[in-house]
């Protein structure tokens, strides 16, 4: 009999080792070691109405690529497109967005806009290959007259020079559903230079990428998230059908300004508990990351590995 209950007793424990690790190993409920750090736990919040445009960068574990507020480390943005996957989000493009919002034409279950701005090459050698094997789309803000080259606009600011596609990368990316659309010549800050200036960079990027591509370019990102009436009504006499802004953080919806539409910004400081959340309600799910943002504690460099499980 006595032995009878220590097995039992033994079964018990084992039984709730194994359901404590799957929900600390599951990534649901509980935040996951991300960018290195080890985050407190965050709770799930309900899903809001609207579409999410997600907003990329850089996908790259290279540090030296530059930091984490616009690059997500390779497996991290691996494990965000699984998710997508499994929770039914569908991809679709900036078109349809504007369809819906404009004709109300029908949408797929959980539809998502996918976005990176700039035009990195690792997002050609990294992110591509990960959507291409879960069947999704993305639009991809280009600078017209630095395609092929480097990311100069920030590297006059000191900071690291990255790659950028080629032509041939981005018409590669066109014919396998993925969209490319405009983001200046120069990537200048629109709102600091004269309005004919501005109006060339935004006007030229269009006529450029529709040159070198063979298709109508409608929409339009500003570089920085930077506008204001003049720009905007540039973006509009130029022909666009719509632009995109970085903030605030939101969903779209019927009736928003066709030419300030939100997006949900995705970066390396993004736990896998809060892209859950921000893609659910992107406002309610950044307050709440921030909130807890004071309980992220840097991982030590060398550690032993008795004390990992503990911090």
């Amino acid at each position: 009999m006595m032995v009878r209950r220590n097995l039992l007793r033994v079964s018990f424990f084992l039984v709730f080792f194994y359901l404590v690790t799957l929900l600390f190993s599951s990534g649901c409920g509980i935040n996951q070691r991300a960018a290195g750090t080890v985050v407190a736990y965050i709770p799930q919040v309900r899903e809001t109405e609207g579409i999410p445009i997600l907003m990329y960068h850089k996908v790259n574990s290279d540090r030296r690529s530059g930091g984490l507020g616009l690059r997500v480390p390779v497996e991290e943005f691996e494990w965000q497109m699984g998710y997508l996957k499994r929770a039914g989000y569908t991809t679709i493009t900036l078109q349809d967005l504007y369809d819906y919002l404009t004709t109300g034409k029908k949408l797929p279950p959980r539809p998502v806009v996918i976005t990176f701005d700039d035009g990195y090459l690792d997002n050609y050698e990294n992110a591509y290959p990960i959507m291409k094997k879960h069947g999704f789309c993305a639009t991809i803000f280009v600078v017209a007259e630095r395609v092929g080259g480097i990311n100069s606009w920030d590297v006059q600011r000191g900071y690291p020079a990255n790659r950028l596609m080629t032509w041939e990368q981005l018409k590669e990316l066109e014919r396998n559903g993925f969209d490319i659309q405009a983001h200046t010549l120069t990537h200048p800050h629109l709102t600091r230079i004269p309005l004919p200036e501005a109006e060339k960079e935004i006007g030229g990027c269009k006529r450029e990428l529709e040159k070198r591509l063979g298709k109508k370019v409608n929409f339009f990102a500003y570089p920085y998230g930077e506008y204001n009436r003049a720009i905007k009504d540039l973006v509009r006499k130029e022909g666009y059908l719509a632009a995109v802004v970085t903030r605030p953080q939101g969903k779209v919806k019927k009736g928003d300004d066709l030419y300030t539409l939100v997006r949900v910004r995705v970066n390396g400081y993004v736990d896998r508990q809060t892209f859950v959340n921000i893609l659910a309600d992107p406002k309610e799910g950044y307050r709440i990351f921030y909130e807890h943002k004071k309980n992220i504690k840097p991982v030590p460099r060398e550690v032993p590995k008795e004390r990992v499980k503990n911090l």
